[in-house]
């Protein structure tokens, strides 16, 4: 091979590289949420809601699907789970929340969830519940913050 050979197969590999290097971005991960984890309130309920990934979109074609449990106290002193929902983003006014319908009884709560900075710059998450009548019972809502367990 001679000394031509040699450079063009160099400059063939260093630029095969260099391609490699500069169109390869960060890695990120497809199932990655500052809204995933456990979160606990101090008193009352829901005493827990639980964020979690129901299905990765990390292969082609696929979608990320998000889910919520959420523990209430029993009387007992035992935590309960109610049913696992399905959540969906949402945008409202500019905000996106991640909003999940809870089945209670003859009530669904309708839960909006984000993640915000708290008084003491430690991430807390901001729910909404609307605590909405299946039947002629009123409906009511409050505001509440959960820190991550």
């Amino acid at each position: 091979m001679s000394a031509f050979s040699h450079r063009v197969a160099y400059r063939a590999v260093a630029g095969a590289w260099f391609a490699v290097l500069a169109l390869s971005g960060p890695a990120l991960a497809q199932c990655s949420s500052p809204d995933a984890g456990r979160w606990v309130k101090a008193g009352g309920d829901p005493e827990q809601i639980e964020v979690y990934f129901a299905s990765c979109g990390d292969t082609a074609g696929a979608e990320t699907h998000m889910g919520v449990k959420v523990f209430v106290r029993q009387s007992s002193g035992g935590l309960y789970q109610r049913t696992p929902v399905k959540a969906v983003y949402v945008v409202d006014k500019n905000t996106r929340w991640l909003l999940a319908k809870v089945p209670t009884g003859g009530y669904v709560d309708k839960m909006w969830m984000r993640v915000v900075s708290g008084r003491d710059h430690q991430n807390v998450l901001r729910v909404f519940i609307k605590h909405e009548s299946l039947d002629s019972k009123p409906s009511a809502s409050e505001w509440a913050e959960y820190r991550r367990r």
